[in-house]
This record gives structure tokens, C-alpha cells and sequence, in this order.
């Protein structure tokens, strides 16, 4: 069994644990079911045997509806984790490590194109004054609106405000790039481990 598999399966198991709390959960309230809206029932002074019954039945069922969103939780984590992740012993390994990085290097080579915008419209800032205004309008000519938008958001997350006033840092600029770097050239080390493996 590969690990993919092993992962799927361990998603599964958490669906299927969600979906017996949630049953478990469904039939206590079903059991309540008769009480709901009696004002009577739920307002009358003093102990009353079958509704402390009731209010531990609603009790656990909360618990199971705790328990059943926890599981589904986790199985979506597994299931991004599996949507995003290339295991060494997946069949089309060699491939999707391939895609990932000639994705990742486009997306490098779009960051460094919004990056030479930006210092060729004069460095704008998201200060409001006119000539940021007019630096932002270069940028989105040159690379569009939505990468624009995407580098003022790299900016702002680089920069610091004093009294209401957006200063950037010295080495502020829409992307950092060292991240994505760093991820291309650990998926090109494990595509040429994996071709050495494949070779041997």
C-alpha cells in the first residue's frame, strides 16, 4: 500500500467516524423530540426525572456533533494535504513534481516581472497621494490589475505605520521571492533523486 493510499484510507475512516457521531447525535435528538416547545416540560420548577434525561441526552448530542465536525475536519486536512502533496511512490511522482515546478517558476518569473514594475513606476506606497496613485496605474498597466492588487498586498504585509502613516521598510518591495525559490529547488532535488532511483 503506498502512502497515498494509507492517507485515503485514514480520510475515510475519519468520514466514517463523523458520520456515526452524527447518527448517534441525530437519534438522541430524535429522543428530545417530544419535548421540544412543551414550555411546561422545559419551565417547571423542581427536579423532574425525564428532563434531566433529556437535558443529558442534548448534552451528548452535542458532544457527537463536536466530535463528528472534528473528524471532518481532519479528513479535509488529509484530503488538501493529499491534493497538494507529491509522494515519492505515486506512479506519476516524476510528472507532477514537473508541473509543480515549471508552475512555480512561472510564478516566480510573474513575481519578478511585478517586482521590476513597481521599482519602475518610482516604488509606490499605499500612502493615498497622488503620485502613489499614478505609480499603482503604471504597475497595473504593465503587469494588470490583479497582479497589481497582489503586489500592493505584498507590500502592505512589509511595511509599518507610524501615527496612521504607511512607511516601508528599506528592503520593502511587492514580493519576496525567497520562499518560492527555496520551494523550486527542493521539488528539483527530489525530481532528479526520484530519475536516479528510477535509473538504478
Amino acid at each position: 500500500m503506498t502512502r497515498r493510499e494509507r492517507k485515503e484510507r485514514r480520510a475515510e475512516s475519519r468520514r466514517e467516524w463523523a458520520e456515526g457521531r452524527e447518527q448517534k447525535a441525530a437519534a438522541l435528538e430524535r429522543q428530545n423530540e417530544p419535548f421540544r416547545g412543551d414550555y411546561a416540560f422545559n419551565t417547571q420548577p423542581g427536579h423532574i426525572p425525564e428532563r434531566a434525561r433529556a437535558n443529558r441526552r442534548s448534552e451528548r448530542a452535542f458532544e457527537h456533533q463536536k466530535m463528528a465536525a472534528h473528524h471532518r475536519e481532519r479528513a479535509a486536512g488529509i484530503e488538501d494535504q493529499l491534493d497538494r502533496t507529491v509522494f515519492s511512490d505515486d506512479e506519476d511522482a516524476v510528472e507532477r513534481l514537473e508541473a509543480r515546478i515549471a508552475e512555480r517558476e512561472a510564478e516566480r518569473e510573474k513575481r519578478k516581472a511585478a517586482n521590476a514594475a513597481w521599482r519602475k513606476a518610482g516604488k509606490p506606497g499605499l500612502n493615498g497621494t497622488d503620485e502613489d496613485r499614478a505609480g499603482w496605474e503604471k504597475v497595473a498597466a504593465a503587469i494588470g490589475a490583479a497582479w497589481a492588487a497582489n503586489a500592493r498586498r505584498g507590500l502592505m504585509h512589509q511595511g509599518r505605520s507610524d501615527s496612521g502613516t504607511w512607511v516601508p521598510y528599506s528592503w520593502a518591495k511587492p514580493f519576496d521571492l525567497t520562499n518560492l525559490g527555496a520551494s523550486i529547488r527542493r521539488d528539483q532535488k527530489r525530481l532528479e533523486e526520484l530519475r536516479q532511483a528510477a535509473a538504478s
